[in-house]
């Protein structure tokens, strides 16, 4: 009997991220009596790495690991499951741990541990070689001020618990330590309100004028509010409350150049004081104000060129990495691809492929060059090279299916394959109904997609049962993928009947 590897276990999707050197210290872990008990599971994880990283073995099933790990015994599946939730568990729990023992901000527990235990020079010992280490590399984020917080907040509270007598002088210097630790606390809600504030920008895609005026509001109160006065004393951190102010403006008036150049100009100003995530931060904001101005400016063309140099110096820069990625994101990447291909920069999509599709996470790595390969060679005009590129994606694994559906149906229509392209719609159609992923709204543009598409193959196979003029305008008030392609085409008909009605 054919047993079914567990490839697709969410244990399996956990050890797949383990490094090398995790997966030593893993086997540390469940080998010591302090973590965990259970020696099966040592057994059982054992077993299991032999087959790292795929785990696509038929030996990697529950019932050949059961018998290795309980080799005088019966297969028991609900024992098995039990095991193997066991170790999801304990792989949850070591990665925590571990997660623990890297942060060094972990140092606040110490600190909080050994006050409540009365050792106060231990606890003062490691609070003041902690601001040491944290004034060295002064490298500005919310999270920075955050740490600072909760660092002059600690101080106080050995000051004030730990003095022997509490005069005049010792009171004067609490209060100047309690202003600092408001600053802190200050600029740390300021920066995270507002960056919290932009990406709601970012991911509303229902603008409307009362949307605009309701945020236009909310900005001029919160510059003008007791807080943002706080933060804008005299202070050496005023630079960064200046840069997310410039942020949200250029959110608030997208479009409007000269607002934008203004936080292009902060973030180069301030870059040398900023630690990576924050630099990171900024880079992608500047990317969101670039799609956002193309889309409402009256010279797009601006933004598209601007877009295009802020990727290649995002990609170069590698501003992509913080300290959650060290990957470019496969979203990022697509965007790119599909900037690329819209402005016709072919040359500039290769050496962006060639260049940097390296530093994709290596499960999408492949994938992702092909799917940029595929839009280079149809952008290029080789149909025939962009299938073959296409039919060696392995799509049931590919996050990006409906570009490619997209993409592949567009190839078909030009090549006039107009079966392919038919039954390619159709395919395309029940995959959507299938899917239960995708959100409602989303499906109403490539429904939209497809509903055009089959119109328009009506009408190039002949059928006058619509107009290609009229689709033009339909499509006008039409929320709909690659609606300029489907323009264009529907525009040569169109063209075509106007040219014979003249010379008719």
């Amino acid at each position: 009997m054919k047993y079914k590897p567990l490839y697709n276990h969410d244990l399996i999707k956990l050890l797949r991220s383990f490094t090398p050197k995790e997966q030593k210290r893993f086997l540390l872990y469940l080998d010591s009596d302090y973590f965990t008990t259970r020696k099966a599971l040592l057994s059982l994880y054992k077993e299991l790495i032999k087959f790292h990283p795929l785990y696509r073995d038929v030996n990697c099933s529950k019932e050949s690991l059961y018998s290795v790990v309980y080799p005088d015994l019966e297969y028991n599946g609900g024992t098995m499951r039990d095991l193997l939730s066991s170790l999801n568990e304990a792989a949850v729990e070591f990665i925590s741990v571990e997660s623990v023992l890297r942060n060094k901000k972990n140092v606040h527990e110490k600190i909080q541990e050994l006050a409540q235990r009365g050792l106060h020079k231990n606890s003062a010992k490691i609070l003041r070689e902690f601001t040491e280490e944290i004034s060295i590399s002064e490298r500005i984020d919310s999270v920075y001020f955050l740490e600072k917080y909760k660092l002059q907040v600690q101080n106080i509270n050995l000051r004030m618990t730990f003095s022997s007598q509490l005069n005049k002088k010792t009171i004067s210097t609490i209060t100047d330590d309690f202003k600092i630790a408001e600053e802190y606390i200050l600029l740390f809600s300021f920066l995270e309100i507002t960056a919290n504030y932009s990406n709601l920008l970012v991911f509303d895609e229902r603008f409307s004028e009362k949307r605009f005026e309701e945020i236009n509001i909310a900005i001029k109160d919160l510059c003008n509010s007791g807080l943002y006065r706080l933060v804008k004393r005299e202070s050496k951190y005023n630079f960064i409350s200046q840069l997310y102010i410039s942020m949200l403006e250029a959110f608030h008036k997208p479009g409007k150049i000269e607002q934008y150049q203004i936080y292009r100009r902060l973030i180069k100003k301030c870059s040398a004081l900023l630690a990576g995530d924050e630099i990171s931060l900024h880079y992608s904001k500047l990317l969101n104000c670039c799609t956002l101005g193309a889309k409402y400016s009256k010279n797009p063309d601006y933004y598209n060129i601007e877009l295009l140099n802020l990727y290649f110096t995002f990609l170069e820069n590698g501003h992509y990495k913080d300290s959650k990625t060290e990957f470019i994101p496969v979203t990022l990447f697509r965007a790119i691809v599909l900037h690329a291909v819209k402005m016709k920069k072919l040359p500039w999509l290769l050496r962006v492929i060639n260049r940097f599709s390296e530093d994709i996470i290596p499960r999408e790595r492949e994938n992702m060059k092909r799917f940029a390969m595929a839009f280079y060679y149809y952008a290029s005009g080789r149909n025939g090279k962009a299938l073959e590129t296409i039919a060696a994606l392995n799509i049931t694994q590919f996050i990006f299916k409906y570009d490619i559906y997209n993409l592949r149906l567009r190839i078909y229509y030009e090549e006039r394959n107009l079966t392919a392209a038919l039954e390619l719609i159709h395919s395309y159609s029940q995959f959507l109904r299938n899917d239960k992923m995708m959100p409602a709204s989303r499906k109403a543009f490539h429904r939209a997609f497809n509903k055009y598409a089959k119109r328009l193959i009506s009408i190039t196979e002949g059928s006058d049962k619509f107009e290609a003029g009229l689709e033009i305008k339909k499509l006008q008030s039409e929320n709909c993928v690659y609606k300029d392609w489907l323009t264009k085409k529907f525009s040569l008909f169109a063209a075509s009947k106007r040219k014979y009605g003249l010379t008719g």
